[in-house]
């Protein structure tokens, strides 16, 4: 969090890059001298462990002056349980399709929800690194000069919403011709429906839509004046979905998400 707030994620990202590539490395060399699965996986932890202590070490070294036995400032957590409202909806809203699908429908048909879900979430990553590496900046012109703040918000919300269109246009082109291949042996179930890409992306496109907006919220402080909003978003999405989920399956649980989203999207851009 700190080397996000000081604008240095690059830091992090390198150590993450350089930490996969040793894990990986690892676990091939150990597989290759036959090691079992236990040995496997207590290498790959070793690797998070020294990743860890590497953070660690980084902080010491660059924030010197940064005191952990300081007496905290408690007014600086004054909002935390509006803060904590913001948290419960995001834990709801990213996990409720799968869940309700769970227990309406059956595996096979959240295998399907689950490899979609894997190939946009790859995209979400992508523009969650761009974002993550910005939003610093905004955050620190936002509480330095309000006339360039403006003007930079006003770019990074075209340039990330062009960007997010983009990609998840990409995705959604691609993905069926994919599926077919990545499917073919599988008989059981058909993961082919073209209606699927264009739920998923309407689900990715509003998601991305807010953004910026919803970062705003954070870099502002504006929990509390939000936390309404966010509940209103839970309930409808819940609603809907469970109205849905048991006609439609996986559409159901998407249109259950889209229908909340397009209140919360807009809500958050006015």
């Amino acid at each position: 969090i700190l080397l996000r707030a000081d604008g240095k994620q690059y830091v992090r990202a390198g150590l993450d890059m350089f930490s996969v590539l040793f894990k990986q490395v690892a676990k091939i060399v150990l597989i290759h001298l036959g090691f079992d699965v236990v040995v496997v996986q207590f290498a790959a932890m070793l690797t998070n462990v020294i990743q860890m202590l590497w953070i660690a070490r980084y902080i010491r070294r660059k924030y010197p002056w940064i005191d952990l036995n300081a007496k905290p400032d408690n007014t600086a957590l004054v909002q935390s349980k509006y803060v904590l409202a913001h948290e419960v909806n995001y834990l709801i809203t990213s996990n409720l399709d799968a869940v309700l699908l769970t227990i309406f429908t059956n595996l096979k048909v959240v295998s399907i929800y689950a490899l979609y879900t894997t190939f946009y979430d790859m995209v979400t990553r992508v523009l969650r690194t761009i974002r993550d590496a910005l939003e610093f900046k905004i955050a620190y012109e936002f509480h330095r000069n309000m006339e360039s703040f403006r003007k930079l918000f006003e770019a990074y919300e075209v340039f990330y919403i062009t960007l997010a269109f983009s990609l998840f246009s990409i995705v959604s082109y691609f993905i069926l011709p994919f599926m077919r291949l990545y499917t073919a042996d599988v008989t059981d179930i058909n993961y082919i429906d073209a209606a699927l890409p264009l739920l998923f992306t309407f689900v990715h496109l509003l998601a991305a839509g807010r953004y910026p907006s919803d970062a705003m919220i954070h870099i502002a402080g504006h929990f509390k004046e939000t936390k309404n909003s966010a509940m209103t978003e839970t309930l409808i999405n819940l609603g809907v979905s469970i109205a849905l989920v048991q006609f439609w399956g996986i559409k159901g649980v998407l249109l259950g998400t889209i229908v909340s989203s397009l209140y919360r999207t807009n809500y958050l851009i006015w």
